[in-house]
């Protein structure tokens, strides 16, 4: 299981950045003054976005574990 997690991860990640990113993209607020508070809640929110996507797809792959082991 490890395995496969890892090869995912990378996915997770571009995903997270990018739905980040498109919410930034819908977002009407007006700018920040500076860049580094842009990239600093940019990167807060991809951590928060990264770890919920990355539990729900631990939890889809321990009960398709579980389910795979229980039928044989």
């Amino acid at each position: 299981m490890t395995r496969s997690y890892y090869k995912n991860i990378g996915w997770i990640l571009l995903l997270s950045m990018a739905v980040t990113g498109l919410g930034y993209l819908l977002d009407n607020d007006l700018p920040y003054d500076k860049m580094s508070t842009t990239l600093l809640e940019f990167s807060f929110i991809t951590a928060i976005l990264f770890t919920a996507i990355s539990g729900i797809y631990l939890l889809y792959a321990r009960i398709k574990m579980t389910v795979s082991n229980g039928e044989n």
